[in-house]
């Protein structure tokens, strides 16, 4: 990242920040009920504290916090937070990145006053990627069956795109931001064309269990551009190169979604787990799961959120069913995705502290500290899900960072650090959820 860059983004980065800091505040409370009657499809991680008079009675769920009357959000079926994200959301309206260059689409739900009733979701669009010169699309429809309040749906998607395995650790928008401002591409690619049928049992609005067919060639993609407005000559790295051929796999998954609608002084908790066996050139399987914690541990004056990511690749599996840790998401002060095995752990932590809890103008201000742990390992093929899993601590490596923020660090600035070696920081600037 180099200096004009870096000091035209500070500039924008503060003057943004003050006027947010500065402005006056209604209350969270009612800023949350305007937002939620008008779109109920909110996500309120950013409001932290909400009275309890506007808590949601769980045993009790409001109609259209069900499921099964959800008026779905754009691409995904009701208002749940993915956390594997091992696959990306369809691409948006404008997109850039070192694989496809410019991307231009459309896309939206299938119109949910005419589906809605019918307990039918659907999503299509498509677009052109002018870097790597191919048409891009994608769709998927699915209906609810039986109870309203713990459905089986039933489900099916085609698409021919560009994907990534990295979307869990940076969002399209952010990292199409980062690429076109400073030349910086935190995600790795490749093109996958096929279709997928899928069946989903709810246990309660927030608890599912999913089964999945999926049949996808995967292609390799390459850097295809080479421009950013303050990056240097050739911004981009190469893009890693995959296994091709046709892949086919059964996937089984638990969704447990405490997270959605909720603030954190109620606590959000979220986990997802999913199970894969396929084969490609050769026989193999991916176990992965996610766990997330977010609480207020001293209202208002400490917050604290936790992540852990655990995987597992057994067999031959290819290289796309790999894992990586290192740079944006996982170790931010390592180079991006510097470190590959068939094992992987993760561990991060942010504890979120309000200096100025009682001031009028800085209440919103953060102090973030964070501390993330990784590791990878390479395990015999033949050997176990659980087997080579890292649990020495000498295995894993340690980056510690310190930010100032927003009241959920969805917006932090600041540096990250490697303990491996001598290096100077690194300066971190996050638009988005960092998990």
């Amino acid at each position: 990242m180099n200096n004009r860059y870096r000091i035209s983004l500070l500039a924008t980065l503060f003057i943004l920040t003050a006027a947010s800091l500065l402005r006056a505040q209604p209350s969270v409370d009612s800023a949350a009920k305007r937002l939620v009657l008008r779109d109920k499809r909110l996500f309120d991680s950013i409001a932290i504290r909400r009275d309890t008079t506007f808590r949601r009675d769980e045993t009790h769920p409001l109609p259209e916090h069900l499921p099964g009357s959800w008026s779905p959000e754009f691409p995904t079926n009701f208002a749940r937070r993915p956390l594997l994200k091992m696959e990306d959301s369809p691409p948006f309206l404008l997109n850039y990145d070192r694989a496809d260059g410019f991307f231009l689409g459309v896309g939206d739900n299938l119109p949910a006053t005419q589906f809605l009733e019918k307990r039918i979701q659907g999503y299509f669009g498509f677009g052109y990627a002018f870097g790597s010169h191919y048409w891009q699309v994608y769709g998927g429809l699915s209906r609810d069956f039986l109870s309203t309040t713990t459905p089986l749906r039933i489900g099916g998607e085609g698409h021919i795109l560009t994907d990534t395995r990295d979307a869990w650790k940076v969002e399209r928008f952010e990292n199409s931001l980062d690429a076109l401002l400073a030349g910086v591409d935190s995600r790795d690619y490749y093109q996958r064309k096929g279709y997928s049928l899928s069946i989903e049992q709810f246990l309660s609005p927030r608890i599912g269990v999913r089964g999945e067919f999926r049949s996808d060639r995967y292609i390799n993609s390459r850097r295809e551009v080479g421009w950013s407005l303050f990056g240097p000559k050739q911004p981009f790295r190469d893009v890693q190169g995959i296994q091709e051929g046709r892949l086919t796999s059964a996937a089984v998954g638990l969704v447990m979604d405490f997270m959605s609608l909720r603030s954190w002084s109620e606590t959000e908790f979220g986990l997802e787990t999913e199970a894969e066996w396929g084969s490609l050139d050769g026989r193999f399987a991916q176990y992965v799961l996610d766990l997330r914690l977010k609480t207020v541990a001293i209202d208002p004056w400490l917050s604290l959120a936790v992540h852990g990511r655990v995987g597992s690749a057994t067999g031959a599996a290819p290289l796309q069913k790999l894992f990586t840790i290192g740079g944006w998401g996982t170790l931010p002060g390592y180079p991006q995705n510097a470190y590959q095995g068939n094992r992987m752990a993760l561990l991060q932590t942010d504890l979120l502290i309000a200096p100025f809890a009682d001031s009028r103008f800085l209440h919103n201000l953060r102090v973030i500290f964070s501390n993330d742990f990784g590791a990878v390992t390479t395990a015999d093929s033949a050997a176990g899900p659980l087997a080579g899993i890292p649990t020495d601590p000498a295995l894993f490596l340690y980056s510690p960072g310190i930010y100032v923020g927003t009241p959920a660090g969805q917006f932090r600035i600041g540096y990250a650090f490697r303990t491996d070696i001598f290096r100077d920081p690194r300066l971190i600037i996050r638009l988005n959820q960092v998990f």
